[in-house]
């Protein structure tokens, strides 16, 4: 993000004139209608100020949001959830770079490699390192492939017995060592806004990047259903 905004300040832009920042907690994930979610609300009020201040200090046009990975879902669901006629007055484009809007198959993995593969309970230091805090985060459920997107039956990881599709997220999660309580937090709040994906009903720009090597199916060379085991093929696509 530095470097795009290094960018934009070399075509003239100007930070607090022209050029404005919106920052946010990356721990947090957009939550279903209908459940509080405290930070988001705070980000969505703060988010709506800063674009009607931009507007005001720039002749009363209309702004340009840019995002960049995560913040294109808290951006999405700040669109989503803005009344359309504001949405209008205030928001003339959408850039959205470096985010796959339903998911991508690379986030899967992230919750496999961290996975607990042993029968016995992680030692206290295990238990709080980075990587096993982190995968109980909400907003790594974020980046999860969205049936929506990616279809019911698509296999997305493959083991030697069992293959895991967008709609068997839960089953994967907890095949991958999460507790029974972050996979109900999946089910109940992550998992129906990914269901709810839709168009922000702005003009948008995606940029997801040029030359890239995406993966579109994870298989794991493993006689074990539970994919805990770094991938020993990548099959990539899209």
């Amino acid at each position: 993000m530095g470097k795009l905004v290094e960018a934009l300040e070399r075509e003239g832009y100007r930070d607090g004139e022209s050029l404005f920042g919106a920052p946010y907690d990356f721990r947090h994930a957009p939550a279903a209608e209908g459940q509080a979610n405290r930070e988001l609300s705070q980000f969505r009020r703060a988010l709506r100020a800063l674009v009607e201040r931009a507007s005001r200090a720039n002749g009363d046009k209309a702004v340009v949001l840019v995002s960049h990975s995560q913040g294109g879902y808290f951006t999405m669901d700040f669109l989503r959830r803005s009344p359309l006629s504001w949405r209008k007055r205030f928001v003339k484009h959408y850039v959205m770079a470096s985010t796959g809007a339903g998911g991508f198959v690379v986030s899967m993995q992230f919750f496999a490699s961290t996975g607990n593969s042993s029968s016995s309970p992680p030692s206290p230091a295990t238990a709080m390192s980075l990587p096993s805090v982190g995968r109980t985060l909400p907003s790594r459920f974020t980046a999860l492939p969205s049936p929506v997107a990616f279809g019911d039956d698509m296999p997305l990881v493959v083991t030697r017995n069992k293959s895991y599709a967008a709609r068997n997220m839960p089953a994967f999660l907890a095949a991958a060592g999460l507790p029974p309580d972050m996979v109900r937090l999946y089910e109940t709040r992550e998992l129906p806004v990914a269901l709810n994906l839709g168009a922000p009903l702005v003009p948008v720009t995606c940029v997801n990047g040029v030359g890239c090597r995406r993966r579109r199916c994870w298989c794991i060379g493993t006689a074990s259903t539970a994919p805990r085991r770094s991938p020993t093929e990548m099959a990539t696509g899209w």
